[in-house]
C-alpha cells in the first residue's frame, strides 16, 4: 500500500468520523487525530502485506518447512516471521480496539 492509498484511507477515515453538527474547528482536531491513527494503522497493515507477498514468493520457489516457519535459525530468510507477523497483528489489534473503546480479552 503506497502513500497515495494510505492518504485514500484516512480520507474515508475522516469522513466516518465527522459529525454534522461539529464546529469547524473540532473536525480540525478530530482529523489530526484520526489521520495519525489511520496512518499508523496503515504503516502496520502495508508492512504485514509485504510480510505476506515475501513469504508466498519464498513459498513458492523453495517450499517451507515447518521448522523453518516455527523456528528458523538466525539467518534463514523465514527467521522470527512468525513472531514478527504476530506481533504487527498484535498491535494493529490493540490499536482497532482503541479506536472503537471495546476492550480485549487478553
Amino acid at each position: 500500500m503506497g502513500d497515495n492509498q494510505a492518504a485514500k484511507f484516512a480520507a474515508i477515515e475522516l469522513k466516518s468520523i465527522l459529525l454534522p453538527n461539529s464546529s469547524h474547528q473540532n473536525k480540525g482536531h478530530a482529523f489530526k487525530i484520526e489521520v495519525n491513527k489511520m496512518s499508523d494503522k496503515a504503516k502496520l497493515i502495508e508492512e504485514m502485506l509485504e510480510m505476506q507477498k515475501k513469504f508466498i514468493a519464498f513459498e513458492q520457489e523453495n517450499g517451507v518447512d515447518m521448522k523453518d516457519y516455527y523456528a528458523g535459525q538466525e539467518g534463514h530468510p523465514l527467521y522470527n516471521y512468525v513472531e514478527k507477523y504476530n506481533e504487527l497483528a498484535d498491535k494493529l489489534n490493540g490499536m482497532a480496539h482503541e479506536e472503537k473503546g471495546s476492550t480485549r480479552f487478553f
